[in-house]
């Protein structure tokens, strides 16, 4: 298995932080319960925002928060 690469902070960019999987848990509840019933398009927005959340986690190394964003983004579909 491949080990991916080192993550490195780019000069003058400091990393994202790293939230409790609670707080991004609560988040994406947040924003799931304001989105139901909603409009198709308000749908796809929906999930647009659960899988940048996903991917901005992934980019702070917070693999659980990225997995929850995820799952959460496949089922709002």
């Amino acid at each position: 298995m491949m080990r991916p690469p080192e993550r490195r902070s780019r000069p003058g960019k400091s990393p994202l932080p790293k939230p409790a999987t609670s707080q991004v848990a609560a988040k994406l509840t947040d924003i799931v319960s304001m989105a139901q019933a909603r409009t198709e398009g308000e749908q796809r927005r929906l999930k647009a925002d659960l899988y940048r959340v996903a991917r901005d986690r992934r980019a702070a190394g917070d693999r659980e928060a990225a997995d929850l964003a995820l799952a959460w983004a496949e089922s709002a579909a």
